[in-house]
């Protein structure tokens, strides 16, 4: 089959497809034919098929754009104000969590330095060693929860800012 008949033929074939995709689809195969620079009578079926096939290809491609169209068209419109709504709505609760947060933090900080400070003291004391020593365990584990307490803030507060990146991510995912 030569390339005139093979674009005669799949012209005939792509009735059905709207005159865009039509051209469009007739258009590829011209230009992928004369790069192929075949002879004028040569065969054109064994690089490109044959017309039946390559309309099929075609066919089904044209279906399932239309298909995509109609989904799209039937969905309700999406609007921004829903989403502005729940924003407003949400921001007491992400300012109590950061509060939360930030007072967790600023409370580790506190007691860290609380026993730190109560060590130097333990030293100081005069009177009684068991005194000393237990001020000294005191500070130590006022000093040891303090970090506990920073060290689990920290670790909420990276949950809590991927938990809203994965959200908003997946948010974006559906609007796309």
């Amino acid at each position: 089959m030569t390339q005139k008949q093979f674009l005669r033929s799949l012209s005939h074939k792509l009735r059905g497809v709207p005159a865009s995709e039509r051209e469009e689809a007739l258009r590829y195969y011209r230009e992928y034919l004369q790069d192929a620079a075949l002879e004028p009578k040569a065969d054109v079926t064994p690089l490109v098929g044959t017309p039946g096939e390559c309309a099929r290809g075609i066919l089904a491609d044209s279906l399932i754009r239309q298909e995509r169209g109609a989904q799209k068209a039937a969905e309700p419109a999406r609007s921004d104000g829903g989403r502005v709504v729940l924003g407003v709505l949400m921001l007491p609760v992400w300012l109590i969590a950061f509060a939360v947060l930030l007072s967790l933090g600023v409370s580790g900080a506190a007691l860290a330095l609380g026993g730190a400070a109560a060590l130097p003291a333990a030293f100081l004391m005069v009177g009684e060693l068991g005194q000393a020593l237990v001020v000294a365990g005191y500070g130590l584990l006022l000093i040891s929860v303090g970090i506990l307490l920073i060290i689990g803030t920290a670790a909420l507060w990276r949950l809590c800012v991927r938990g809203a990146a994965a959200l908003l991510r997946r948010k974006g995912a559906e609007d796309a």
